[in-house]
């Protein structure tokens, strides 16, 4: 269009009128779909104001105004204070903070955020910068469903878009019985039954500098479960384990002869090995 213009207008004309005719587009699009009997009609993508009142408080050759060039500028910053916020709060040692006490925090930082919010919070976590949030999370994090950072939006909420399938971990408030069939499916398996010679074993792979004797990483490893799963349980105190009395490798420095078992719920794993790797 701008080279058919070039020979019969100036630069600053063919400017205004490319503008103005951007503004049109986007007026019948907007005409064309706003009817009554569309599903869509008064949720997120219309609104009572209209583009008819952008453009009668704006200039409709002011280049300033560009409906086509997103809002990275407001709403960055945003976006980065809730991903910062959120990533400061999940990375706390567990002697700082438990996994339950995480989970209340950032749920107070959720219930902040309202429906739309939340909507533009979802398809943000969809593009190339928002991704780190879960999808391609450096540390291999799944915050957004770990902290159900979306779950208050309602079903059909967003236009052609629905949050459960990018998300299906969430327990949504719209999921009436969701919550109760997840706990029926899991209540077989939600405990796991391990000992103090799995993990002191792993410690002394992992980081065979580590000079703490059997006993006190037995203690700390206890004082860990209990601390973030009040049902754990002791279940064997003094099992023989499986290596034997006879390897050379039997001392209270290296690996123990016997150690106690445990009872604790089977999703504390991730993060008792995280604790793990901190001796």
């Amino acid at each position: 269009l701008k080279g058919y213009l070039t020979p019969i207008l100036e630069e600053d004309q063919i400017t205004k009128l490319i503008n103005a005719i951007k503004k049109v587009v986007a007026v019948v699009f907007f005409c064309n779909n706003k009817t009554d009997n569309s599903i869509y009609y008064k949720n997120l993508k219309y609104s009572k104001r209209g583009i008819f009142d952008e453009l009668k408080e704006t200039d409709i050759y002011d280049t300033k105004q560009k409906l086509f060039s997103g809002n990275q500028h407001l709403l960055g910053h945003y976006f980065r204070h809730l991903f910062q916020t959120v990533k400061y709060i999940d990375q706390q040692k567990w002697w700082v903070l438990s996994q339950k006490e995480k989970y209340e925090y950032i749920k107070t930082l959720r219930a902040q955020m309202s429906n739309y919010e939340q909507a533009l919070f979802f398809i943000n976590s969809l593009t190339q910068l928002g991704r780190k949030w879960e999808f391609e999370n450096p540390d291999g994090k799944e915050l957004i469903s770990t902290y159900n950072l979306i779950k208050n939006l309602p079903q059909h909420f967003i236009p052609d878009m629905e949050p459960q399938f990018y998300y299906p971990n969430i327990d949504y408030d719209w999921k009436e019985n969701y919550q109760p069939k997840k706990i029926t499916a899991m209540k077989k398996n939600s405990t796991i039954k391990m000992g103090n010679d799995e993990f002191i074993l792993y410690i002394r792979k992992n980081n065979p500098t580590c000079n703490i004797d059997n006993k006190t990483l037995g203690k700390k490893i206890w004082e860990w479960i209990s601390s973030n799963d009040f049902n754990a349980k002791e279940t064997f105190p003094d099992m023989q384990c499986l290596w034997g009395d006879n390897t050379p490798n039997t001392n209270p420095e290296i690996l123990p002869k016997t150690a106690t078992q445990f009872e604790f719920r089977r999703n504390l794993l991730p993060a008792l090995y995280d604790f793990l790797d901190t001796f």
